[in-house]
This record gives C-alpha cells, sequence and structure tokens, in this order.
C-alpha cells in the first residue's frame, strides 16, 4: 500500500470514530489518538492504529481480521466477543446489555463485546477460537 493509499485509510477511520463517538460521547471526553490495539487471532497476530472512540468491532473490519458479528454488530448475538489481555480500563464502560449478552461467567473474566467496546487507550485482545 502506498502512503496515499495508508493517508486515505487513516482518514476513512477517523470519519468512522468520529460517527461512532458522537453517539455516546460529548464535548472533549473521547481521546483521540490513534491508539495501539493489538489482536490474536487463531490466524493473525498484529497491532494496528485505531482512533478513539472506535470501536473494536470497526477496526477489525476496517483491518480485515476476521472477528464474527452475526447480529450485525448491534449486541444481540454475542459473536463478536473478544478478551482483554491488557488495556481493559481504555475501553469504555460495559452497559447492562452486553452484561447481559455476555453472561455473568465471561463478564467476570474480563469479556467484552467488540461491537461495544469503544477505544479510549491502548489495548490488546484475543479472538477465542469458539464460543
Amino acid at each position: 500500500m502506498n502512503s496515499g493509499d495508508d493517508n486515505g485509510f487513516r482518514a476513512s477511520l477517523m470519519r468512522v470514530a468520529k460517527r461512532s463517538a458522537r453517539r455516546i460521547f460529548s464535548g472533549n471526553e473521547i481521546p483521540k489518538g490513534p491508539f495501539s490495539v493489538y489482536f490474536e487471532t487463531e490466524r493473525v497476530n498484529a497491532s494496528h492504529s485505531a482512533a478513539g472512540g472506535m470501536t473494536l468491532l470497526e477496526v477489525a473490519m476496517a483491518r480485515d481480521i476476521d472477528l464474527d458479528h452475526l447480529c450485525g454488530g448491534y449486541a444481540k448475538c454475542g459473536s463478536c466477543r473478544v478478551e482483554i489481555l491488557e488495556g481493559p480500563d481504555n475501553l469504555s464502560s460495559q452497559s447492562g446489555h452486553e452484561q447481559m449478552v455476555l453472561g455473568a461467567s465471561k463478564v467476570a473474566n474480563g469479556d467484552r463485546l467488540a461491537c461495544q467496546a469503544k477505544i479510549l487507550g491502548p489495548v490488546a485482545i484475543r479472538v477465542p477460537k469458539y464460543f
């Protein structure tokens, strides 16, 4: 990818992040980033840059990381569940709905729904093999 393509990709990420962030945060609460997001999957282990306010799912989709989201990212199915390896405090707070979809044991483990977890700082996640 040449630098022109990379600049276009970054601009696209920023537009998505701003759109997403406006739905949840207001004013100066959104950290801008970019922040490092490390994905550990069955096939790929890689770090990517992400703007503050983007969801983990948005970053995964933008970088072609295989992360199920059967309900389309509306926190209805739990198929985008991820394990947080580092930086759990660098994600937005869980809603009661997210906790309900995950269930008590997954919440206790610190798991998150990638469609709901907004990036507020550097984070490392693992995409589990099975649900």
